[in-house]
């Protein structure tokens, strides 16, 4: 059963990462935000995002340019909390 409830959170955790990823992706093509799959995706992303964007300012690369680090941090945190919980169910 433990191994059956590893495989979901480790799908779920999967599928969080690509979101992520997409939406960096997104961002960089700026793909425009009136799209319906670039609507979805923020929607989904921005729960993750947002209050990490709140905390962490834009690091500045010069020229009116700013660098986004909230995705980078999210990915560690996620990441991180997966860890725990994937030692806590292996070791209950």
């Amino acid at each position: 059963m433990t191994g059956f409830i590893l495989q979901v959170l480790n799908m779920f955790f999967m599928v969080l990462y690509i979101l992520l990823f997409l939406r960096i992706i997104l961002t960089w093509i700026s793909f425009g935000r009136s799209n319906q799959l670039t609507e979805l995706l923020f929607s989904l992303t921005e729960p993750f995002l947002s209050p990490l964007r709140g905390m962490v300012q834009a690091s500045p690369l010069g020229g009116g340019v700013a660098f986004d680090l909230s995705p980078l941090i999210a990915f560690i945190i996620i990441r991180f909390f997966q860890g725990i919980i994937t030692m806590l169910l292996m070791f209950s």
